[in-house]
């Protein structure tokens, strides 16, 4: 199965894979992107970056506080602090900022800086999803497939894969596909699996190739 994008802030999924009954990828540990840009450059030194994203954070500037959320989550410039790592992308979140929906999502459901909630995961999940945030769409699409802290429904896995994969997300090419070649939520489908397998493996999940072949 394919690895989730569970990670602070939306970037390339990563991780081990392994074979299980159901779609059931490893999370990797948070590994949060760069800040996004705000209004002027942000100094190089870590420190004083820190301190520049703290200034219009502290103004109400959401892109700053989200930026802000990102250092503090990785340990950037700051000492690493998941509890004020949410602090931030909550305030951000409040202003619509959709990275940082999906960021508390994360955090939530890793029980990192709070203690660990599904159900608040996937609240934050669910919000960055129908946002059309892709990594969103695949952690919930995933809380569906294993029924964690949601009744098991691969019919909604399997919506929530497409929709991640139709905005080229890898790995959520490859669970759909494995739910078209199983009739896991769908009505089973070699032709659906394959292009799914061929598409992923175009979209550098390796496993996509070998899939489509062994059709």
């Amino acid at each position: 199965w394919a690895s989730t994008p569970r990670a602070v802030a939306a970037g390339a999924p990563e991780g081990t894979q392994k074979q299980p009954a159901t779609p059931e990828p490893v999370a990797s540990p948070p590994r949060p992107v760069a800040a996004a840009a705000v209004s002027n450059e942000p100094p190089a030194d870590p420190a004083a970056r820190a301190a520049f994203y703290m200034a219009r954070a502290k103004s109400g500037d959401a892109a700053a506080e989200y930026d802000l959320g990102v250092l503090y989550a990785r340990g950037d410039g700051l000492v690493q602090d998941y509890a004020s790592a949410i602090s931030w992308f909550q305030a951000a979140a409040a202003q619509g900022n959709v990275a940082a929906e999906y960021n508390l999502g994360v955090l939530y459901a890793g029980g990192l800086g709070v203690a660990a909630n599904q159900t608040e995961a996937l609240n934050w999940y669910r919000s960055a999803a129908d946002q059309n945030h892709p990594g969103a769409q695949f952690n919930l699409a995933l809380a569906y497939a294993q029924g964690a802290g949601t009744p098991q429904d691969l019919a909604a896995a399997a919506r929530w894969y497409q929709r991640a994969a139709q905005q080229g997300l890898g790995p959520a090419m490859i669970n759909l596909a494995i739910l078209y070649e199983r009739g896991g939520g769908v009505a089973a489908s070699p032709v659906d699996a394959y292009a799914w397998y061929s598409a992923a493996g175009e979209h550098g999940e390796p496993q996509g190739k070998r899939r489509a072949d062994a059709l």
